[in-house]
């Protein structure tokens, strides 16, 4: 949910055109990697102060909502995920991952708003 959440934020606030085309280009196609970092930079760019680790956290929600998607790992991914330091399974999850994914959600929420409320 929490990625989907952010997605559908970035649809329904961030115009191709304006001020947030540069949030806008996350939607398009390209390696996630990527698009996270143009993500990241647009926040930073709007002196909004982003923390990068959120941000990595991220992607690799996304690489475990990918996996659960399509029922099994890409394996760069996974990799990914596990670097992060989260397990390959939720059911290995613990209280503190779920605490890392709350916060990751809320910072990156939290910073879509205010670049929403900047171009008001």
């Amino acid at each position: 949910m929490m990625v989907g959440s952010i997605e559908t934020m970035i649809k329904k606030w961030a115009r191709p055109e304006g001020m947030m085309s540069d949030i806008a280009d996350y939607l398009k196609k390209g390696p996630n990697e990527e698009k996270i970092d143009e993500l990241y930079k647009a926040i930073e760019l709007r002196g909004l102060n982003p923390e990068r680790e959120c941000f990595e956290d991220y992607l690799a929600c996304k690489y475990i909502r990918n996996a659960y998607i399509h029922g099994e790992w890409n394996e760069s991914q996974r990799i990914y995920v596990e670097s992060r330091n989260f397990p390959s399974t939720t059911m290995q999850f613990s209280p503190e991952h779920y605490a890392r994914i709350k916060k990751c959600y809320y910072h990156i929420l939290n910073k879509l708003g205010m670049a929403n409320a900047l171009e008001k």
